[in-house]
């Protein structure tokens, strides 16, 4: 994810459940922030560069973004950037990271 972005980054902070798409294991992590294609997260497990993955985003007070496909695209540790491939509501994550502006802690 660190090139060719062209989507800001929002600092939103929540919840995240992972479940990957080959082994089917579960871990929860924290949403760091977070863009229209991608968010970056930290998880309990350590998690593989290209691995694909399902989350569902908790936003505090927002109903839950449940992201049908993703790919890690880069880890550090326990800190993951993950690509979305395909959100369920789009529409809805586009509206909600409208509101926000780039750059500035948010907290729902």
């Amino acid at each position: 994810m660190p090139h060719g972005r062209n989507n800001s980054r929002i600092p939103l902070t929540g919840t995240a459940s992972l479940i990957s798409i080959l082994t089917k294991e579960e871990d929860n992590g924290t949403v760091l922030d977070i863009s229209r294609k991608g968010t970056r997260i930290v998880v309990t497990q350590k998690v593989q560069r290209d691995q694909k993955l399902t989350l569902t985003l908790h936003l505090h007070h927002l109903p839950p973004i449940n992201v049908l496909l993703a790919t890690v695209r880069w880890v550090h540790g326990f800190v993951a950037g993950v690509e979305f491939i395909d959100v369920e509501d789009q529409v809805f994550l586009d509206a909600v990271l409208s509101t926000k502006t780039p750059g500035r802690s948010t907290v729902f």
